[in-house]
């Protein structure tokens, strides 16, 4: 048997898969606890790293949540389609 089936194995026997075991073993237990103790620190300060600390973010308004419909009309860039395919159509004309 191979290093890489016994590997296979032991993977199955821990019910986990052979990815998740080299992500475990390359990843240090340290770096991890940090990770977290940093999303759990930051989840009240602001988001962006450009505020300042003691500033509050702005008040958000409460509307109705209306939204004016968008207006009917061709999508964005139709116009660019319609190029190419009359570059197509103008090049089967001419048979080339």
């Amino acid at each position: 048997m191979t290093t890489d089936e016994l590997f296979e194995v032991f993977c199955k026997r821990l019910g986990i898969s052979s990815v998740q075991l080299k992500m475990m073993l390359v990843t240090p237990d340290k770096l991890i606890q940090d990770i977290v103790k940093d999303h759990r620190r930051d989840v009240h300060s602001p988001s962006s790293p450009l505020a300042k600390p003691n500033e509050r973010p702005a008040e958000v308004v409460r509307g109705s949540g209306w939204v004016d419909a968008t207006p009917l009309g061709p999508p964005p860039g139709i116009n660019l389609v319609d190029q190419i395919a009359e570059g197509f159509a103008a090049r089967e004309w001419r048979g080339g």
